[in-house]
């Protein structure tokens, strides 16, 4: 139900609400649509210009890669010859000691993909920064919670657990709140509704850490042009104009907060990256619209210089990469929230009691599918890469974050295209 308190009905195909067995429930009969009428996923349609389960990208056409064309026609990457990205990666998270060697900060890196081995194989960083967090508030883990589905359609395929990694073998948890240890599977299971955490130890308040800025970075730094003109190399602040009227509404007040960040050289030939979420909340759906809404920023720095002569003009992007299109003005953003999130929790989430949630300890809460995040760079650039997540305006009520699968991209985005760059659903 919609105020999480009243008991969930039995399966009911076509109510909106996602209920075991079913993969998916979008509230209507209409076929095609990602969620079919007998409550399965859409079989994915490789061209159809729409990036679907299994897909790696689909631009709609029948080009077979080429100048301008980052996608073949089976909907996996095409790599140009310019493009230095490596084709392949190693997996570095496949080991128990990246599990739970605690001491080894950089274990969060190796979960989500980032391997520091060689630049034909794997991203290479520098300068690992952290805040030092506590250890229940950080986790590598092979599965979150207990939900399994048939992820193909299949019967003669074993079901996959929900939340499982998006590459090699583990992903990272983050949270403002405590993580209980994995089993001996590397699976975290967390008792049902267990998310009220006050205080997890991580420190509170403060202004946000480097290269973390709350400051309207559009306009060459007055703002009210998000995305466009930049004030890199002078403030370097957060060019979407999305995190300044969140940070002040809560008084800049971020408690049990969890930060990482690296810098990293982008390839040649190279024009993004991409990385994929998940984030749950047990401050949904009481606290939607308040000033009690946890808070996560994953933001860049590129430092490249303005080229208004270039073809195209280069105007490089500092400031937050999880942004979603603002559903009242479509050239704007906002940031991660369960504000902004509520409608995305409702559907194609999991809210209240349905399965999906079972062993995540936000049963009577919600949490999202897949996203994937994609930014802008520069070819040649040392950029920075960080992660933040806090707790805004108390301690109550915990807020986690799974990150995995950090890879370059070729194509690259257009951070001015609200709906290029930023946060997609799966």
């Amino acid at each position: 139900s919609a105020d999480c308190l009243t008991a969930t009905p039995q399966q009911d195909c076509g109510n909106g609400t996602v209920e075991d067995p079913e993969q998916c429930d979008d509230g209507n009969q209409d076929p095609g649509d990602g969620c079919e009428p007998d409550c399965t996923f859409t079989p994915a349609m490789c061209g159809n210009g729409i990036k679907e389960r299994g897909e790696q990208c689909d631009d709609g056409n029948m080009v077979n890669g080429g100048p301008q064309d980052f996608c073949l026609n089976n909907c996996t990457p095409f790599f140009p010859a310019n493009c230095q990205a490596p084709a392949d990666y190693v997996t570095c998270d496949n080991t128990p000691d990246v599990i739970t060697n605690k001491g080894d900060k950089t274990n969060m890196l190796k979960a989500m993909g980032i391997c520091n081995a060689a630049p034909n194989n794997s991203i290479i960083t520098s300068d690992f920064q952290h805040s030092n967090p506590v250890n229940v508030s950080w986790q590598v883990a092979k599965g979150y919670g207990t939900y399994m589905f048939d992820h193909d359609n299949d019967p003669q395929t074993p079901n996959q657990r929900l939340y499982s990694p998006r590459e090699g073998d583990a992903f990272l948890i983050i949270s403002n709140g405590d993580i209980v240890a994995p089993n001996a599977d590397g699976i975290v299971i967390e008792a049902p509704n267990n998310q009220g955490t006050t205080n997890n130890g991580n420190p509170d308040g403060g202004p946000l850490p480097a290269p973390f800025k709350a400051q309207d970075g559009s306009n060459n730094g007055q703002g009210g042009t998000p995305f466009m003109n930049c004030d890199n190399g002078a403030g370097d602040n957060d060019c979407s104009d999305t995190i300044q009227a969140q940070w002040e509404m809560t008084a800049a007040d971020g408690n049990d907060r969890i930060y990482f960040s690296f810098k990293t050289v982008v390839p040649p030939g190279t024009y993004g990256y991409t990385f994929e979420f998940a984030f749950c909340s047990a401050e949904w759906p009481v606290y939607v619209g308040s000033l009690l809404n946890d808070l996560l920023i994953a933001y860049q720095v590129d430092p490249t210089p303005d080229d208004p002569n270039a073809n195209p003009p280069i105007d490089p992007y500092s400031g937050n990469v999880t942004f979603i299109p603002d559903p009242n003005d479509p050239t704007k953003g906002l940031p991660i929230s369960i504000t902004a999130l509520d409608p995305y929790f409702v559907g194609p989430g999991y809210t209240c009691n349905e399965p999906q949630l079972a062993g995540t300890g936000f049963e009577p809460h919600a949490c999202s599918d897949w996203f994937t995040a994609k930014g802008g760079v520069q070819p040649g650039a040392e950029i920075t890469i960080g992660f933040f997540l806090a707790d805004m305006s108390d301690q109550y009520l915990s807020t986690a974050t799974l990150l995995d699968n950090f890879r370059w991209d070729c194509e690259g985005c257009i951070p001015s295209e609200v709906d290029d760059c930023g946060v997609q659903p799966m």
